[in-house]
């Protein structure tokens, strides 16, 4: 009996950690308004919902702002490629020590670019349906940047837009 003693503790242990493991899951919350709808996690706090939306987050202060803008009928055919160089031409005269590191489409038919100052890293992804344009900016220090992306890439997967609809 005494040779089962350590088997025994271990799979307490690990039914232990496994309940633990469970309560911690972290709630979401749902952001929607006449243009998108996104959920996020509560790392995350709304800061402001004028002109889109604005999260902080909680720990490192890093931001995740969406704004929308509606664009002329006869954009609405158009691609986003044919848009993207006009917005990263603004968003490179409005910080001029912005330096571009890379950008590429993703599965879900978005635009990154990733842009980094002296100490900062500034995720853009843009998004066009119909006639709707939607750019999300994510941007951290640079040692805070890797730790809270994938929250933040959690958060823009569930990004719909809702081009057209109106919510009451």
């Amino acid at each position: 009996m005494k040779k089962y003693i350590p088997y025994i503790i271990i799979v307490i242990l690990i039914i232990v950690s496994i309940v633990i493991l469970l309560n911690l899951k972290i709630s979401k919350k749902e952001y929607k308004n006449n243009y998108f709808s996104i959920t996020y996690d509560t790392t995350w706090k709304k800061v402001s919902n004028k002109d889109g939306l604005l999260l902080e987050h909680k720990k490192t202060k890093s931001t995740l702002t969406i704004k929308t803008k509606e664009l002329e009928d006869k954009y609405f055919s158009t691609k986003l490629s044919d848009r993207t160089e006009d917005i990263i031409y603004s968003i490179k005269e409005e910080n001029k020590s912005y330096k571009e590191i890379s950008s590429n489409t993703n599965d879900d038919g978005s635009i990154s670019y990733l842009f980094e100052s002296e100490d900062t890293n500034t995720l853009v992804r843009i998004y066009k349906q119909d006639n709707l344009l939607l750019i999300a900016y994510y941007e951290a220090k640079i040692e805070d940047f890797d730790a809270v992306l994938d929250s933040v890439d959690s958060a823009l997967n569930t990004l719909k837009l809702t081009p057209g609809i109106k919510i009451d």
